[in-house]
């Protein structure tokens, strides 16, 4: 539902209004939950005033502040993920509730709190990708994780003060990462334990394409996930080679022929362009230690909205 509190409180989010979503989520747990929430809330507004308090001392460092923030914003997507099921198919928008006991400047305070995020809203009405990102059916199939990260990767790229957006890259990294390994490479390894064949470890390793093969063995065999980085060196040398590379369906389940069972690709010349920017870059790591500008952070976002979109597009799965 498009006006249920917890959308309302994630669009505040993503036009960069933190204090307000925090103000209508504490309004939403003090109206509708108990004090576990509650207490939850009230240290998360603590956190975010001491944040502030430290922020106007200068206490905080420029990369510090922009990851403080990015992780309070977080918070606050991932409480509103834990409370919608929890909240009845009817609920009062903060928005919506009326109390004429407040006192008056209270109410003006809250009024003048609106009126500039509307001001806010309009001021960001743009043609931006991830904005029409949002508004397709593949947005509504993302992972609630994902969704979260995109939605902090706009909130940090709509911060006025912002001058480095290496915070946006790893949270669209972030995105990316999640989104992979829930729907390629984790089914993957559930398809590889339920098919049963398990190949000595000399057949599947192949020492001529480094160690792109000897990750994916790893993974498959042992505990944990791949990072960023390797789930791509995976897809773009599979999908690099997929017409001479052998396939041995005999001894286990190839990686492609899984996923060309389960995904429609389109673009295969895109896709394959788009991973191999993505491989040689490794923004993942890049962000962690470089400034970025806003255009670089544009197009990685382009592509990393272009490599989502391919992941969606499914076929049905026997």
């Amino acid at each position: 539902m498009p006006d249920r509190p917890t959308e309302l409180i994630r669009n505040l989010i993503r036009n960069a209004a933190t204090d307000q979503a925090l103000d209508a989520l504490s309004e939403l747990v003090n109206n509708g939950f108990g004090p576990e929430q509650q207490d939850e809330v009230s240290l998360l507004f603590a956190k975010y005033s001491d944040f502030k308090i430290k922020l106007r001392k200068n206490l905080i460092q420029d990369g510090d502040a922009d990851v403080q923030k990015n992780q309070i914003n977080l918070t606050i997507l991932s409480i509103c993920r834990e409370l919608e099921p929890q909240l009845p198919e009817e609920t009062e928008t903060p928005a919506k509730i009326e109390n004429t006991e407040q006192p008056l400047d209270l109410r003006l305070k809250k009024l003048e709190n609106q009126l500039e995020m509307i001001h806010r809203m309009l001021e960001r009405l743009t043609d931006d990708a991830l904005d029409r990102f949002q508004h397709t059916r593949i947005w509504q199939q993302l992972d609630d994780l994902t969704r979260d990260h995109l939605l902090a990767a706009t909130a940090m790229e709509r911060d006025d003060y912002l001058e480095d957006y290496s915070i946006v890259v790893l949270q669209l990294c972030e995105a990316l990462e999640n989104e992979l390994r829930q729907k390629i490479f984790r089914p993957y390894r559930e398809a590889w334990i339920s098919d049963g064949r398990q190949p000595e470890k000399e057949l599947f390793y192949d020492h001529n394409v480094g160690q792109v093969k000897n990750h994916l063995y790893r993974f498959l065999m042992e505990d944990g996930d791949l990072s960023l980085s390797q789930m791509i060196w995976v897809l773009h040398d599979n999908l690099n080679e997929h017409e001479t590379i052998n396939r041995d369906t005999e001894h286990f389940l190839h990686f492609l022929k899984f996923l060309f069972h389960r995904f429609r690709i389109k673009n295969l010349t895109r896709v394959l362009k788009i991973l191999e920017t993505l491989s040689n870059n490794r923004y993942d790591r890049k962000a962690r230690s470089f400034v970025f500008s806003k255009e670089e952070a544009d197009n990685f976002k382009q592509m990393s909205i272009d490599l989502l979109s391919m992941i969606q597009t499914t076929r049905q799965v026997d």
